[in-house]
C-alpha cells in the first residue's frame, strides 16, 4: 500500500515546492542511500586466455533498476522544479558519490603527453585499464547527477557553480566523468568484439544498457554527463582523457607510427581492435557533440522534440505500422503523444488485401537524418544506409554537396555552451589529421571506410556549427594556420582517390567551405584555375602514381606467392612419387603373386577373337551376412565430447528437431478457413491416413548432436534465464522456453523436441527364440476376421465388434517380448517418450498421456508424412530422396523409422487389437452400409505400409 502512495505522490507534483522543500530533500536523501547500495554492483572483468566457465546471472539487478527507472526520473523532475532543492540534491549526490569512490580508491596519476596537444608535457589523469580491472555497468548515482545537471539552465546556473568547483579545478570534473567514461568504453570494447571470452552475458548487458528499456536512465545519462564535463573542462584535457581510456593516445601523439604497437594483443588482433576502438571513439565524439535533443541540453528542446526525433529516425529506416511503432518505443502511456507526432512527421499509407496500413516518413523530415544516430543498433545503421541509398537512387543517383551536408543542430543551452570549444582543441585537429592522412595514403592499412565516414561527418558538423557561431577555429586549423595539424591537403588528395568514392559529395562540401574560408582569410578570391585547382590536379596525379605503385607492388607479391606455391607443390609431388617407388620395390613379390595369367577366349567366329584377363577380388576379407554398423563419430555440440570417449561412451545422443502440423501435401488448392481447420481436427484419422493428405505431422531439424544430459541442463538453464527477463527483449524472446521450445545451441534454429539416435534394428539381439510363424498362419487370421465380419450378427448390429476373443489363440504365436536397446535403455526410453509425447500433443492438441493408444499412431503418421514430403520435394527437383539430404538429416530421418518400431511405443494387447481392427476394416471390400470407415481406395498406401511393420510383435 505504501508503494502505491509513493507512486501517486511522485506522479502528482505541485506547481510550487516552497512549503515542501524539507520533506522532498529528506525523501531524496533516503532514495540516494538506496541507489548507493547498487553503485558498482556486479562488476565485470575481461576474461583472458580461456573462455569463462559459467556465466553469472545478471537480469535480477537490471530488473530492479528498471523498476526504479520511473521513480528516478520523477525525483529528478521534482528536484529540477525548485532551485534550492536542486542545489541541495546535487550536493547530496556528490557527497554520496565521493564516499563510494573513496571506498573504491580510484587512482589519480600523472601521465606524459605531447606538449602541443594539451599545452604541457604532463597532465593528471585517472589511470584505469578497462581490460585488466573490473568495471560495473551499474552507476545510478552518476546518472542521477547527470539528470540533475540538465536543470541548470532552468535556473540560470552555470555548471561550475552548481557543482561547486573552481575554474582551475581539473580533478573534480575528471572524477565525475570517470565512471561514465568507463562504462562507455566498456560498451565500445564489447561492440568491437574484445570481450568474446566472457560469453553472451556481457554482450546482452551492453545491449540492454544501450538499446533496450533501461537506455533512458543508463546510456543517455552517461552521454549527458560527458557533455556536461566537456563544457566544464579544458577541451584538450577532456578529449585526451577519453582517448587515453580508448588506448589511442600513442596514435594521437605520433601519427606516423604503427598504432597497433604496445596494445597488448596478438599481432592478428591488434590492427582489428585498434580500428574498432578508433571507430567507437569517433562515434562517441559525434554523440557528445551532436546529440542535443535532450531537455536542458539543447536550447528550447522539450521531451516532445526528443520523441519526434526518435520517431523520424525509426521511420527513416522503413515504414512502420502503428503497433510496430508502439512496440519500438514501449510507451503505451504516451500513445496519444505519439499519435499527435505521427500526424506531423508521417503520412498513413493504407494497405491492400491482408497487409497492414503503415506510416511513411514525410519528405521534408528526411533532412533530419543522422547516419550516426546514437540509438541505432548495428542492424538499424545498416538498414538506414540502405534506405538512404535507395532514396538517392530514386532521386537520380546524384547527391549534391549541399544535400550531403549535415543538418543544422539546435543551439546549446548556456551551461552546455562549452561543448563548442571542442572545435578549437588541438586534439580534435590532430585526430582529423591522423585519420585523413592514413586514408589518403594508398598503402596504409590503418584506416577503414567507417572511420573515414565518421570523421568526415564530424568535421562537416563542426564546420557548419562554426558557420553559425563564427569561432572559425577548426577552419583556420584545417588550412594550416595553427601549426602542423592542418588537413586540407589530405582532403584534396582524398577527393581524387577511389577510397572516398562513396563520400565524394560530403568531402566536396567540406573542401568548398574550407576554400571559402581561405579566400576570406587571405582577402582575395581565387579564380576558377587558381591554386586550388592546381592543387587538385597535383594531388590527383600524386594519388594516381601512388596507387599505381601500390598495385604493382601487390602484383609482384602475388607473383612471388604463386611461384612459392608452385615449388612447394612440385616438391610434394616428388616426395609422393619417391614413396610410391619405394613401396613397389619393397612389395614387388607380393604384387607379382596377385597377378593372374591371361586366359584365351574361345573363337566364336571366323574373325572374332577376344582375350581378357581374369578378374579377381583383391583386398580385405568380405563378410557374408548382416553388414556391420558403420557409424560416424558423433560430437556433442555442448560439451565437445565425442562418442569414442570412454567417459561418455554410454551416453545417449539426441538431435534437435521441430515437430509441427502440416498441410503441405493437401491436394485442394483452396485456402483453409478456420472452420475447415476445425473440421480437419475432428475428422482427421492419423492411422488410416487419406490419400489426399489433408493433414499430417512433419518433423524437420538441423540434426546437431547433443548428449541427452547436456541437453537437459541446457534447457533448464535457459528456462531459468528467460524466467528472469521481464522488461526488455533479448535473443530468443519469441521462443516459449517453458513450453519445451528452444533454439539449437549451435545454429539457433527453432526446435521443440529432440529425437534420440538409435542403433540399427538389424543389430538388435534377440532375447527369446523367434516363433515359427509363416504366411499360412497370417492368412488364417485374415480369413477368420473376414468370416466373422460377414456374419449376420455383425452386419445387423450398429456397434463395432472386437474379434480379439476369436483370434487370441492365433495371436499368441506372434507375441514375443523384445528389447534391443543397449547401453542405457532407460535414458533412451525417456528421450523416446519426450519425442513421442511432443508428436502426440501436436497431432491431437491434447495433454500428455503416455498410455493413450494414439501416441504410436501419431508417431507412425509423423514418419510416413515426413518421408513423403521430402520425397515429393526432391522429386520436383529431379533428384533422389537421399541425394539432397545431409548426413545429419539422414540420421534423424532414420531415427524416426526406428522409433516407430521401438518396443516402448508398442501398444498393449487390447490397444493392438483395436488398431488392427481399424486397419483390417479398411481392407474389406464389403463394408456395412453408411459406414464411416474409409475404403482401401481412399487410404494412403505408404502410411499403412509404415504402420504395419510396427504392429508386428517382434
Amino acid at each position: 500500500m505504501c508503494t502505491y502512495i509513493h507512486r501517486y505522490v511522485l506522479r502528482n507534483r505541485p506547481e510550487s515546492l516552497a512549503d515542501l522543500r524539507e520533506p522532498v530533500i529528506e525523501a531524496f536523501s533516503k532514495f540516494i542511500d538506496l541507489l548507493g547500495m547498487v553503485q558498482n554492483a556486479d562488476p565485470l572483468k575481461r576474461q583472458r586466455g580461456i573462455h569463462v566457465e559459467r556465466e553469472q546471472p545478471w537480469e535480477i539487478l537490471f530488473n530492479f533498476l528498471i523498476v526504479l527507472q520511473q521513480p528516478i526520473q520523477q525525483f529528478i523532475q521534482w528536484c529540477i522544479s525548485d532551485r534550492a532543492i536542486l542545489v541541495e540534491a546535487v550536493r547530496m549526490t556528490l557527497r554520496k558519490h565521493e564516499q563510494i569512490a573513496g571506498r573504491d580508491h580510484i587512482p589519480y596519476k600523472r601521465h606524459e603527453v605531447a606538449p602541443d596537444l594539451v599545452g604541457s608535457s604532463k597532465m593528471e589523469l585517472f589511470v584505469f585499464d578497462i581490460q585488466k580491472e573490473a568495471v560495473s555497468i551499474h552507476q545510478p548515482l552518476a546518472r542521477v547527477l547527470a539528470g540533475l545537471l540538465t536543470g541548470a539552465s532552468a535556473h540560470n546556473l552555470s555548471l561550475p557553480d552548481l557543482l561547486q568547483i573552481s575554474s582551475t579545478d581539473v580533478q573534480s570534473p575528471l572524477f565525475l566523468m570517470e565512471v561514465s567514461s568507463r562504462v562507455l568504453v566498456l560498451a565500445a570494447q564489447v561492440n568491437a568484439g574484445m570481450w568474446k571470452r566472457n560469453g553472451y552475458s556481457v554482450a546482452r548487458q551492453v545491449g540492454a544498457y544501450q538499446y533496450h528499456y533501461p537506455r533512458g536512465m543508463m546510456y543517455d545519462k552517461d552521454i549527458v554527463m560527458l557533455q556536461a564535463m566537456a563544457a566544464v573542462l579544458d577541451p584538450s584535457v577532456f578529449l585526451y582523457s577519453v582517448i587515453h581510456k580508448f588506448r589511442l593516445d600513442t596514435w594521437i601523439a605520433s601519427p606516423g607510427s604503427d598504432p597497433s604497437v604496445r596494445r597488448g594483443e596478438s599481432s592478428e588482433d591488434a590492427l582489428r581492435f585498434f580500428l574498432n576502438e578508433a571507430e567507437e571513439f569517433v562515434f562517441l565524439f559525434i554523440t557528445i557533440f551532436c546529440e542535443r535533443w535532450v531537455a536542458g541540453v539543447g536550447e528550447g528542446v522539450k521531451e516532445m522534440d526528443s520523441l519526434r526525433r526518435e520517431l523520424v529516425h525509426k521511420l527513416f529506416i522503413a515504414p512502420l505500422s502503428h503497433s510496430q511503432i508502439l512496440k519500438e518505443f514501449r510507451m503505451s502511456e504516451r500513445e496519444n503523444e505519439i499519435d499527435q507526432l505521427l500526424k506531423k512527421v508521417a503520412t498513413l499509407r493504407k494497405g491492400g488485401g491482408m497487409s497492414k496500413a503503415v506510416f511513411v516518413l514525410r519528405a521534408e523530415f528526411e533532412d533530419e537524418y543522422n547516419p550516426f544516430f546514437y540509438h541505432y543498433t548495428r542492424t538499424d545503421h545498416s538498414m538506414a544506409e540502405d534506405a538512404q541509398r535507395r532514396r538517392i537512387k530514386a532521386a537520380g543517383g546524384i547527391l549534391s554537396p549541399e544535400a550531403a551536408s549535415p543538418a543544422e543542430l539546435p543551439p546549446l543551452c548556456g551551461p552546455f555552451q562549452g561543448v563548442l570549444r571542442l572545435t578549437a582543441s588541438p586534439v580534435t585537429h590532430r585526430l582529423f589529421n591522423c585519420v585523413f592522412r592514413q586514408a589518403a595514403d594508398p598503402v596504409s592499412k590503418f584506416w577503414s571506410d567507417k572511420l573515414l565516414h565518421e570523421s568526415l561527418y564530424l568535421c562537416a558538423v563542426m564546420l557548419r556549427e562554426e558557420d553559425s557561431s563564427r569561432p572559425d577555429s577548426l577552419a583556420s586549423a584545417a588550412i594550416g594556420l595553427h601549426g602542423a595539424n592542418g588537413f586540407l591537403e589530405e582532403l584534396v588528395t582524398l577527393l581524387c582517390s577511389r577510397r572516398a568514392e562513396e563520400h565524394k559529395p560530403l568531402l566536396s562540401w567540406i573542401v568548398q567551405n574550407l576554400k571559402k574560408y581561405r579566400e576570406k582569410s587571405t582577402g582575395r578570391s581565387s579564380p576558377p584555375t587558381s591554386a586550388m585547382n592546381v592543387q587538385l590536379e597535383a594531388g590527383g596525379s600524386a594519388v594516381r602514381d601512388k596507387e599505381m605503385a601500390a598495385i604493382l607492388a601487390q602484383d609482384k607479391a602475388l607473383a612471388e606467392r604463386k611461384e612459392l606455391v608452385r615449388k612447394q607443390k612440385e616438391k610434394a609431388m616428388a616426395q609422393m612419387q619417391s614413396m610410391q617407388r619405394k613401396f613397389l620395390e619393397k612389395n614387388r613379390q607380393q604384387m607379382l603373386d596377385l597377378e593372374g595369367p591371361e586366359v584365351d577366349e574361345p573363337d566364336v567366329g571366323p574373325s572374332v577373337a577376344v582375350k581378357s584377363p581374369t578378374l579377381r577380388a583383391v583386398g580385405l576379407t568380405v563378410l557374408v551376412g548382416r553388414p556391420p554398423e558403420t557409424r560416424e563419430e558423433e560430437t556433442c555440440i555442448l560439451c565437445q565430447a565425442d562418442s569414442k570417449d570412454a567417459a561418455v561412451q554410454d551416453k545417449v545422443f539426441v538431435q534437435a528437431v521441430c515437430v509441427q502440423r502440416s498441410c503441405v501435401l493437401r491436394q485442394s488448392s483452396t485456402e483453409c478457413s478456420p472452420a475447415d481447420v476445425k473440421e480437419l481436427d475432428t475428422k482427421c484419422d492419423y492411422l488410416a491416413a487419406r490419400a489426399d493428405q489433408p493433414l499430417g505431422m512433419f518433423t524437420s531439424g538441423c540434426g546437431h548432436h547433443m548428449h541427452a544430459d547436456c541437453w537437459k541442463r541446457f534447457i533448464e538453464s535457459k528456462q531459468q534465464e528467460h524466467g528472469r527477463r521481464y522488461f526488455y527483449p533479448l535473443p530468443g524472446q519469441s521462443v516459449q522456453w517453458t513450453s519445451g521450445e528452444f533454439l539449437c545451441p549451435l545454429c539457433q534454429s527453432f526446435s521443440n523436441s529432440v529425437v534420440p539416435l538409435l542403433p540399427p534394428v538389424c543389430s538388435a539381439p534377440s532375447e527369446a527364440p523367434q516363433a515359427n510363424v509363416g504366411f499360412s498362419e497370417w492368412r488364417e487370421i485374415v480369413d477368420l476376421a473376414v468370416d466373422l465380419a460377414e456374419s449376420k450378427n455383425v452386419l445387423e448390429g450398429n456397434q463395432p465388434h472386437l474379434l480379439w476373443d476369436k483370434l487370441s489363440e492365433l495371436f499368441r504365436n506372434f507375441k514375443r517380448p523384445s528389447s534391443y536397446l543397449p547401453g542405457r535403455p532407460s535414458e533412451r526410453r525417456d528421450m523416446i517418450s519426450i519425442f513421442s509425447q511432443c508428436t502426440y500433443m501436436m497431432a491431437f492438441k491434447a495433454d500428455p498421456d503416455e498410455r493413450n493408444e494414439r501416441v504410436c499412431v501419431a508417431e507412425w503418421n509423423n514418419c510416413a508424412y515426413t518421408i513423403t514430403s521430402l520425397e515429393m520435394n526432391t522429386r520436383r527437383q529431379g533428384q533422389s530422396l537421399l541425394s539432397t539430404l545431409s548426413s545429419r538429416q539422414v540420421d534423424y530421418l532414420g531415427s524416426l523409422v526406428k522409433i516407430g518400431l521401438d518396443p516402448a511405443l508398442r501398444p498393449s494387447l487390447n490397444q493392438l487389437g483395436s488398431i488392427v481392427r481399424r486397419l483390417v476394416n479398411s481392407f474389406l471390400l464389403e463394408s456395412p452400409p453408411f459406414s464411416e470407415n474409409p475404403s482401401i481406395l481412399e487410404i494412403d498406401a505408404f502410411s499403412m505400409m509404415v504402420s504395419l511393420p510396427a504392429l508386428h510383435p517382434f
